[in-house]
């Protein structure tokens, strides 16, 4: 999808209109140009096995090659044939600076120059009488194995470059990369590939655990073809997809690029994600690219026609190279909640929820509410993640309000409110044994407010009275009968006496044991 051009030669073909003025003038366009000057570029094509630049005896020429010569602003000077001992020459020509451009048809996809300094198979010269520009070919050693590059190279922004031919030295396509205006903390989670296979891809990934994304990481595979095709184009297209991804999934935890589609124009527009060309993955892929690519990346058109260009787009720079990068404020997915039993005196505790953008730290304020979950407040010294239920909470029920932080603000969060908080029970126990001679025993309790539950348990006697009394000594609740006799009274909170009678002209010895279980004061 990407604009293809032959590698080298977009920038130099002469028009059409000067072949005919040459045609017409008699000059053959296989021919070096007319002579206005003294000067003269000559060279040699040749193959160039042992790699040192230099053309020995026993190194075969490449007859027939065409050298093209353009001026240093890209103008067309002249075109002329390598001879069959590999020589060419560009005689008459005026001081200056000059391009020689050998042709590499046949040869791209196994060799690569060996004299430029670089893959491409052209080379400056200043001509100030006679200069030399040779062309040594060299064929590209690979790897087929994806487990064994040629070499490997981490540049020191920490991204990985994996070289599987050897067209290229990792080091300069480093260059290449940090040559573009926007490379920054996402390099160390991204490989890049360079020569395994001929096509262009991006793959990535990060962890994701309740709704909040970590450990992201990306391989870049820039193809022979490829990189032939489109050059740095298809380097910055795909490490603009590691790019934005990394932001996307580690900085706004939003892999849906929701706000960069906002940033864009295109929120709620259907054609989002129909087709590759309406992907919002290829297309913030492009912009980067557009944007933020080296000078050779940032031309050839756009992969979808329908939408503007990067640079047309108000404010789309500034949003990418800033708001994008760094973390919003965090926003909640998932509220808090409560766990613990609703009852005075024990421990509930708080979960944070689930929260976007990384939350660096999380407090707490823990809340009392009505029965019904309304009318709260927040609780004095209630701060942590955890609360003990205390008296005042008993009827009422608690909620917990987390605010989650990180450096570019913070966001809140409530929990739903608890189960109204019950009192705290205990339970006495008291024994012994009546008598003819002692009918009768008692046992003070200090109780709170709430239901008082009494059992008496006995044997030897078909029948015991138990009665409850006020701190004044009256009698304010009686059972009587055989056993087992209960008694449930809710009392104010106070101290309270129960006793254990044998009942008239009853005889022998009765043991029993009462247990009652009454609110805590």
């Amino acid at each position: 999808m990407r604009t293809q051009r032959e590698f080298g030669r977009r920038a130099y073909l002469p028009p059409l209109s000067l072949l005919v003025l040459l045609v017409v003038l008699g000059i053959g366009v296989g021919t070096a140009p007319a002579t206005v000057g003294t000067g003269e570029v000559t060279g040699r094509v040749f193959e160039d096995p042992n790699r040192d630049g230099i053309w020995q005896s026993d190194e075969a020429v490449m007859a027939g090659r065409q050298l093209y010569l353009y001026g240093a602003d890209g103008s067309y000077v002249g075109t002329t044939l390598a001879d069959d001992t590999g020589t060419y020459s560009f005689p008459g020509l005026a001081a200056g600076d000059y391009v020689v451009e050998c042709e590499a048809s046949g040869l791209r996809q196994d060799w690569v120059p060996s004299t430029t300094g670089s893959a491409d198979p052209r080379t400056d010269v200043h001509v100030d009488g006679s200069a030399t520009a040779d062309f040594g070919w060299r064929r590209i050693v690979r790897s087929t194995d994806l487990s064994a590059p040629l070499t490997t190279y981490v540049g020191a922004n920490g991204v990985r470059i994996e070289m599987f031919n050897d067209a290229l030295a990792p080091g300069a396509l480093y260059d290449d990369l940090v040559s573009g205006s926007l490379v920054g903390p996402e390099a160390s989670s991204v490989t890049i590939r360079f020569g395994y296979g001929d096509s262009s891809a991006t793959s990535s990934g990060a962890q994701e655990t309740n709704g909040v994304y970590s450990n992201y990481g990306a391989v870049v595979q820039i193809g022979w073809a490829s990189w032939l095709n489109t050059g740095q184009q298809a380097l910055f297209h795909e490490y603009g997809h590691a790019w934005s991804l990394y932001y996307a999934f580690i900085v706004q935890q939003d892999p849906t690029l929701s706000s960069y589609l906002a940033a864009r124009g295109l929120s709620g527009d259907t054609r989002v994600n129909s087709s590759y060309g309406w992907s919002a993955r290829e297309m913030i892929a492009e912009d980067y690219r557009e944007l933020f690519g080296s000078a050779s990346a940032t031309g050839g058109g756009q992969m979808n026609p329908d939408v503007p260009l990067a640079e047309d787009v108000p404010g789309l720079r500034d949003f990418l190279a800033s708001t994008y990068m760094h973390a919003p404020k965090p926003e909640n997915t998932a509220a808090p909640t409560i766990s613990g039993p609703a009852v005075r005196g024990q421990t509930v505790a708080a979960s944070t929820g689930a929260w976007t953008a990384s939350p660096s730290g999380y407090t707490y304020q823990w809340r009392r509410c009505d029965a019904a979950g309304a009318n709260c407040t927040a609780i004095a010294n209630a701060t942590a993640s955890s609360y003990v239920l205390q008296a005042s909470d008993v009827g009422a029920t608690v909620d917990v309000t987390v605010t989650a932080s990180n450096a570019v603000g913070s966001g809140s969060a409530t929990s739903a409110a608890s189960a109204p908080v019950l009192p705290a029970t205990a339970t006495a126990t008291f024994t012994g044994t009546l008598t003819n001679k002692k009918t009768s025993q008692s046992f003070t309790l200090l109780m709170g407010s709430g239901d008082a539950q009494a059992v008496l348990s006995f044997a030897g006697s078909s029948s015991l009275v138990l009665n409850l009394q006020s701190q004044s000594g009256a009698v304010i609740a009686a059972a009587s009968g055989s056993a087992p006799v209960a008694l449930t009274r809710s009392v104010s909170a106070g101290q309270y006496r129960y006793s254990v009678s044998l009942p008239q002209k009853a005889r022998g010895n009765t043991s029993y044991a009462l247990k009652v279980t009454y609110v805590q004061p």
